[in-house]
């Protein structure tokens, strides 16, 4: 029983990381293209 609860909160963790380098990815664009507008490099 514990193994499997381990396991799943493994699968669970990887999800969400996947999903947080997903949104960080999203709103680094976001903020690549703010500062352009503004012409800071």
């Amino acid at each position: 029983m514990f193994f499997h609860e381990a396991a799943t909160l493994d699968e669970e963790i990887k999800t969400l990381r996947i999903h947080l380098a997903q949104k960080l990815q999203l709103q680094n664009g976001q903020l690549k293209k703010m500062l352009e507008r503004f012409d800071v490099s």
